[in-house]
């Protein structure tokens, strides 16, 4: 079984599921018992990849981010050396953190959200994610920052109580 360790909380939580799913279908590949179903997260235990060359980490695209998921469909065997996938991972922490300090500092300040994740929130998975990301037309997907499309998709998943 694959393991990978994500330093963002929120990015490991998103992908946890993925991966697990990756690491199942490669472990029933090479055993011949059928792989285990289980909804806990996968464990973690390898850093966050270093840049690609072509690094987007603060710049990545809907389309990026979803071109590095269908790099984590070929399974995964050195899936740290796929550009794509090191920029949706890179990329996908860095959104992460953004939001959660920008909520964070919103609601120590008192401030309105645009979105209202339950304190202490930190758990989503590519499960819901990536429909909705899917949803975007593909025209728009080009262009639009993941930052723009992860407050969306926050604003959908958690809104707030009287906003519509």
């Amino acid at each position: 079984m694959v393991r990978h360790v994500f330093t963002v909380a929120l990015l490991g939580a998103m992908l946890a599921s993925s991966l697990q799913a990756f690491a199942m279908q490669a472990s029933s590949k090479h055993d011949s018992a059928p792989a285990e179903s289980s909804t806990a997260p996968v464990s973690i235990d390898r850093p966050i990849p270093p840049p690609a060359a072509n690094d987007k980490t603060e710049n990545l695209t809907v389309e990026d981010f979803l071109r590095g998921l269908q790099a984590m469909k070929a399974g995964p065997a050195n899936i740290e050396q796929d550009p794509d996938f090191v920029n949706a991972i890179r990329g996908l922490g860095h959104v992460a953190t953004v939001y959660t300090d920008e909520i964070t500092k919103a609601r120590k300040a008192g401030k309105a959200t645009d979105s209202c994740p339950p304190h202490g929130t930190s758990s989503m998975s590519t499960d819901t994610l990536a429909p909705f990301l899917l949803r975007i037309p593909p025209e728009e997907r080009r262009s639009m920052s993941m930052n723009q499309a992860f407050h969306m998709y926050m604003r959908e998943q958690y809104p707030c109580p009287g906003k519509a």
